[in-house]
C-alpha cells in the first residue's frame, strides 16, 4: 500500500485544477459581500481531504476485502479533521444564524425547510443511484432480491439515523458510500437541538416546538452511539460564532501570518496525535485554527479566488458522492486489471484520472440540483406561511 504524500497532493491538484478551468461565478457567493469566502473557499478541500483518505482505503479493500483507514497519517488525520471542521462550520453558521434573527426575522420553518432543500435533493440522488447498483447486482445474481426489506430501505430514507443496514443483505452496501452518512445523523441531531439552543441564547422558542426539539433530538442522540468529539465539535463552532458575532477581530481576518498560523496549528496537531484526531485535544488545537478561518482569514485572498470558491460549490455532492463514484470506478477497473490495487503508479493514476471526473459531476450536480432548490427555499417557506398562517420567528 502506498506511504508517499505526492499521491494525495496529485489528487488535490487534479480537483483545483477542474474547478480553476470551471467558470461557476454567476451562481456562486462569489459577489455576496456578507458571505464567509474564507469558509467557502475552505470547505472544498475539506471535502477532497475526505475523498483522498477513502480512495486510499479502497486500495486496502481491494487486497484485503477488509475496510479500514490507510496507515499513513498524511491519508487519515486531514479527513479527520475535515469532519470535526464540518462539525465546527455548522455550529458556527447556526449560532450566528440564531443570534442574528431578530435583524432578519428568520424564522423556525424557514430554518427546517432550508435545511431539508439543501440535504435531501443531493442525499436522495445518492440513493438512486445506490439502488441502482444494488439492483445491478440483483440482475448479476450476485445479490439475493429476496433478502431486500422495505425496513432497510426505509433506514437509509431517513438518513441512516435509525442504522445504515446492509441493503439486501449486501456486505458492500457501506463500502459503496464509503460510510459518509454516519455524520449526517448528527447532523440532524444537531438541527432538531436548535431551538433548545436559541432556549439557552436567550431567543425564547414557542414552548411546542422547544418541547418538541427536547423530545426529538433526546430520541435520536439515545440512538447514535456517543461520540463526545462530536458534540466538543458543535459546542467549539457555537463559541466561536458567538465570539465572531460579539468580537469580530479584523486583526485575525487580514493578517497573512495569522492564517499561516492556523495551518501550522493543524500541522503540529498531527504530530501531537499522529495515530487520530478524534481527541479531545486535537478538537481545541483545531478550533482555533478554525476561528482564524472563520473570521475571515483566507490566506492572503487564496481562498477568495474563483478556483477555490468553485471548489466550495461542490463541497457536499463531494463529500456525498466520491464514495459510489470510488466504488463503480474501481470495481469496473479491477475487472480489467485484476492487480490494480499492487501497483501504486496504476492505481493512484485511476484515482487522479478519475478526480477531474468526479468534480465536474459533483458541479452539474451543484447547478441542476443544488443551487435550484436552494432558491426555491423562500417560495416554499412563503406557500407554507400561506397556508399554515401565524408563523413565528425565531425571536418571538
Amino acid at each position: 500500500m502506498s506511504t508517499s504524500i505526492v499521491w494525495g497532493f496529485l489528487c488535490l491538484f487534479a480537483c483545483l485544477l477542474t474547478t480553476h478551468f470551471a467558470n461557476l461565478q454567476s451562481i456562486s457567493n462569489y459577489s455576496n459581500p456578507k458571505h464567509n469566502k474564507s469558509l467557502d473557499g475552505l470547505k472544498g478541500i475539506l471535502a477532497v481531504s475526505v475523498y483522498i483518505c477513502h480512495a486510499s482505503s479502497w486500495q486496502h479493500y481491494l487486497a484485503h476485502d477488509q475496510w479500514q483507514v490507510s496507515s499513513t497519517p498524511f491519508y487519515v488525520l486531514p479527513a479527520q479533521t475535515s469532519v470535526i471542521i464540518f462539525f465546527m462550520l455548522t455550529g458556527f453558521l447556526f449560532c450566528k444564524k440564531i443570534i442574528g434573527s431578530k435583524e432578519k426575522k428568520t424564522t423556525w420553518i424557514e430554518i427546517y425547510i432550508a435545511r431539508f432543500l439543501r440535504l435531501a435533493p443531493v442525499y436522495i440522488l445518492m440513493l438512486i443511484i445506490l439502488a441502482l447498483a444494488i439492483g445491478w447486482g440483483v440482475f448479476k445474481d450476485y445479490i439475493d432480491a429476496s433478502k431486500c426489506r422495505l425496513e432497510d430501505a426505509l433506514s437509509w430514507l431517513l438518513f441512516t439515523i435509525p442504522g445504515a443496514p446492509l441493503l439486501c443483505e449486501y456486505k458492500r452496501t457501506n463500502v459503496m458510500t464509503s460510510g459518509v452518512t454516519w455524520s449526517l445523523t448528527y447532523e440532524w441531531l444537531f438541527y432538531f437541538s436548535l431551538p433548545a439552543l436559541a432556549q439557552i441564547i436567550g431567543k425564547k422558542p414557542p414552548l411546542p416546538l422547544l418541547l418538541a426539539s427536547i423530545f426529538i433530538a433526546s430520541a435520536i442522540a439515545f440512538i447514535l452511539p456517543f461520540y463526545p468529539v462530536v458534540y466538543l465539535s458543535f459546542l467549539v463552532g457555537i463559541i466561536s460564532g458567538y465570539f465572531d458575532h460579539k468580537h469580530h477581530s479584523q486583526n485575525l481576518e487580514k493578517k497573512l501570518w495569522v492564517g499561516l498560523a492556523s495551518i501550522a496549528i493543524l500541522i503540529g496537531n498531527g504530530f501531537l496525535n499522529n495515530q487520530t484526531s478524534y481527541t479531545i485535544l486535537s478538537v481545541f488545537l483545531i478550533g482555533i485554527s478554525f476561528h482564524i478561518f472563520a473570521s475571515g482569514n483566507s490566506l492572503a485572498g487564496i481562498l477568495k479566488t474563483r478556483t477555490f470558491q468553485t471548489l466550495g460549490l461542490c463541497t457536499y455532492s463531494t463529500y456525498l458522492l466520491h464514495g459510489l463514484a470510488l466504488f463503480i470506478t474501481l470495481t469496473t477497473v479491477k475487472k480489467i486489471i485484476p492487480d490494480i490495487h499492487t501497483n501504486d503508479v496504476t492505481y493512484w493514476t485511476t484515482i487522479i484520472l478519475m478526480s477531474p471526473v468526479l468534480i465536474f459531476f459533483c458541479l452539474l450536480v451543484h447547478i441542476s440540483i443544488e443551487f435550484p432548490m436552494i432558491k426555491k427555499t423562500k417560495f416554499v417557506v412563503a406557500y407554507i406561511a400561506a397556508k399554515t398562517r401565524g408563523l413565528r420567528s425565531i425571536n418571538h
